[in-house]
């Protein structure tokens, strides 16, 4: 085989590896036209397909050109370099996750293309031709300017690719492995072959077939594109298809039409109203006939593909048609698992988000093609998903590993027959997993399949939230109700209350009202005996009015805390003396003791005072004035016991704990009793400082007991 023969197929290799390469680029742009790094990854392979027709063009001709010669020369430096500066854009890209700042960008592209346009000009290349069969070119002054920026730009690629594979996980380490690797590999070879070489054996070989080693990034790119799920090319190949599929189908008649015209003599007004006919019904059947080929498509190209948007419509149809989770979030998960081709999918709501339980909705598949549905609202928690941040795909942290956590958490996906999981996040918190299992296919998820979940995620995530705070909502607003409840019956607790105690102080002040003015007005008129027995009734009422404000105090100070306690050694017969002098005439005669009341007891016998004269009172308030009432005092080996038994109406059993509660006998003013209400709830309060249990036994119409015990010291 013949030089030429060679040349001739270097450069068919070339054209090849260009025409590979702007189908790449072409591919990557469809995917995303509006992303940062597939523009840019676009217009790198773009330039690239460019700078590989510069390789073996000036030997085409059968004789040397040195115009052409040239100028492949300045072709190759000015797409060399285009390519060299967009890899390095790209590989920023990857690195910052982002576009660069358009200050930043702006500044590169602007001067990126403004060396490009040098690299036509003699200030790189100077000239290029042939001398004695070899190739010489006389550099320009600004070559070595050139040079340095085509370095720097791929020694720059490989330094923000390394950075980033460093921080990269999963898949995503893979991918940027795998391009990071065909770069280490594409610029040595390069640089050594169009930078070095030449200096030494001049451009006869190196400078040619290096060319074809620009086939390794791309080739690089492509695994990382097919293989490694970086793109999904299925979606574009489908939409690719449509339209060349369309463009023939309704180019056939045009066709069809131009051959009549030319196999028949029809005049040329009855061509153009044929042509005009046919071009309106194309127009008009046009959109039909594109559904028709979208359906065909669908058959025909990849046919387990889904319409992303329509099924994420499908899914926010069924949430916002549901208020009920249990409806709502098991009949968008139902609408997912067959397009998916899933074998499983359910939806975790950890404790804490709804309630204080964790739910768990499922779906499973059936060989009859319905779909099984299950919610569980009580599961346990799977708390490895704690450790889910972002989406994962099981085969990534089985595959391809960083950390002893990633393969644990790989393991444990892996154990719970999952392929991936996708956190449902709203703000800056976790409120649920979408757990998806194997594909029915065997076949790996796809980048399609990701986005969509991570995209139905957000639809979930808000439903979910929503529904979270109605809940809370719906709570609050029963705790409003019972609050308000609460207040309005204190409200007409408070009012019955400044009833009440109106009604009793009011009786003792009217009492001695009345005296002391009938007393001022007639003073000379009454008797001694008379003038006594006035006296007596007001102080009796003061009394009445002391013991009232007494027990208000006393209730406030207690609650408060503001009591001192002292427990000493008292005689019993003291405490009942004090007890008897303070009883009016009537009650002191219907007192009856029994037992011991000679026996000490170490208490304090103050606020033991207090609490027989509120029980003693009520005993009195609360029985017939023709019955006694009961004080016993006894002891036993360890306790020492004070009783006082009436033999009044009873307490219901209903009743019994409620009396020592404050303001309890709050009957109607027409019925209501002396007192307040307020003795027991002081006896209750006394009795807890002091470490006596208080028992209260009672029947209706069989009277009541209370019994004091407490310890012997």
């Amino acid at each position: 085989m013949s030089h030429k023969d060679l040349y001739f197929i270097g450069f068919v290799l070339t054209v090849i590896a260009a025409c590979i390469t702007w189908t790449l680029a072409y591919v990557i742009y469809r995917n995303d036209r509006k992303d940062y790094i597939h523009k840019i990854c676009s217009l790198a392979l773009l330039f690239m397909g460019c700078w590989f027709l510069s390789g073996f063009a000036e030997r085409i001709p059968p004789r040397p050109n040195n115009i052409l010669t040239v100028w492949t020369f300045r072709w190759a430096y000015t797409f060399g370099l285009l390519s060299a500066v967009f890899l390095m854009l790209l590989a920023l890209g990857i690195y910052l996750d982002r576009a660069p700042r358009k200050t930043i960008s702006g500044a590169i592209f602007t001067t990126t293309f403004l060396i490009a346009a040098l690299c036509c000009t003699p200030l790189v290349i100077k000239s290029a031709g042939y001398n004695n069969g070899l190739l010489v070119a006389d550099e320009g002054p600004l070559f070595p300017l050139i040079s340095v920026v085509i370095i720097a730009s791929l020694m720059g690629s490989i330094y923000f690719l390394t950075r980033k594979w460093s921080h990269s996980t999963g898949i995503d380490r893979a991918r940027r492995s795998v391009i990071l690797f065909g770069l280490i590999l594409f610029v040595p070879i390069v640089v050594v072959s169009i930078f070095v070489l030449p200096t030494v054996f001049g451009n006869e070989v190196s400078t040619n077939y290096a060319f074809l080693a620009g086939l390794i990034p791309v080739g690089f790119i492509s695994y990382a594109v097919i293989r490694l799920r970086m793109l999904d090319t299925r979606i574009i190949l489908r939409k690719t298809s449509v339209f060349i599929i369309g463009t023939i189908l309704l180019s056939i008649p045009i066709v069809l039409l131009f051959v009549l015209f030319q196999a028949t003599n029809l005049h040329i007004t009855a061509q153009y109203v044929s042509f005009l006919i046919v071009f309106m019904v194309l127009v008009f059947f046009a959109p039909d006939v594109w559904k028709q080929i979208q359906r065909l498509s669908t058959r025909l190209f990849f046919s387990e593909l889904y319409d992303e948007m329509e099924l994420l419509e499908d899914i926010s149809s069924q949430l916002a048609a549901n208020i009920d989770p249990k409806v709502g979030v098991l009949s968008a998960l139902g609408e997912m698992i067959v397009p998916l081709c899933l074998d499983n999918i359910s939806l975790m709501i950890p404790p804490g988000v709804v309630n204080d339980n964790c739910w768990d909705f499922e779906c499973k598949p059936k060989d009859d093609g319905t779909v099984t549905q299950a919610v569980n609202s009580d599961c346990h928690f799977m708390h490895w998903l704690n450790n889910v941040d972002r989406v994962v795909v099981t085969e990534e942290f089985q595959r391809w590993p960083k950390t002893a956590a990633e393969m644990q958490l790989g393991s444990d996906m892996a154990y719970s027959d999952l392929a991936a999981c996708v956190p449902i996040t709203v703000g800056e918190e976790r409120i649920g997993y979408l757990l998806i299992g194997k594909k029915v296919t065997d076949r790996a998820l796809s980048v399609t399949d990701i986005d969509f979940l991570t995209k139905s995620a957000e639809h979930f995530g808000l439903y979910i939230d929503n529904y979270a705070l109605s809940t809370k909502l719906g709570h609050q607003l029963e705790e409003l109700q019972t609050v308000y409840a609460d207040l309005h019956k204190a409200y007409d607790f408070k009012s019955e209350i400044i009833q009440v105690a109106s009604h009793e102080f009011r009786t003792p002040i009217t009492v001695i009202s009345g005296f002391v003015q009938t007393l001022m007005t007639n003073w000379e008129q009454f008797t001694e005996e008379e003038k006594v027995e006035y006296m007596a009734s007001i102080t009796g009422a003061s009394r009445r009015l002391m013991s009232l404000t007494d027990k208000f105090l006393n209730i406030s100070k207690l609650e408060e805390g503001d009591v001192s306690f002292v427990k000493v050694p008292s005689k019993l017969s003291s405490i009942v003396q004090d007890l008897c002098g303070n009883l009016p005439q009537d009650d002191l005669e219907r007192l009856i003791i029994e037992g011991n009341p000679e026996m000490y007891i170490v208490s304090d016998p103050n606020h033991l005072q207090t609490m027989l004269e509120n029980i003693v009172e009520n005993a009195f308030r609360f029985s017939p004035v023709d019955k006694p009432v009961i004080l016993k005092i006894w002891r036993d080996s360890t306790t020492n016991y004070i009783q006082v038994k009436d033999f009044g109406t009873g307490i219901p059993l209903e009743e019994r704990e409620k009396v020592f509660e404050p303001f309890v006998r709050l009957e109607s003013l027409l019925h209501h009793h002396q007192g307040m209400g307020l003795g027991l709830h002081i006896v209750r309060l006394l009795s807890s400082r002091l470490g006596i249990e208080v028992e209260l036994d009672s029947s209706v119409l069989g009277g009541t007991t209370v019994t004091l015990s407490f310890g012997l010291d």
